[in-house]
């Protein structure tokens, strides 16, 4: 049972620092071509 438990604690902890990663990941690209346009 505890292990059943730790696997899904851990399957979660690594998807939503997937999530989070390829939100930072959107938002800098969305920054970056902000600012390309802004310059042009």
């Amino acid at each position: 049972m505890w292990l059943k438990s730790y696997a899904v604690l851990g399957i979660t902890l690594s998807v939503l620092v997937l999530a989070i990663t390829s939100l930072r990941q959107l938002k800098a690209v969305g920054v970056a071509s902000l600012q390309e346009k802004y310059e042009r």
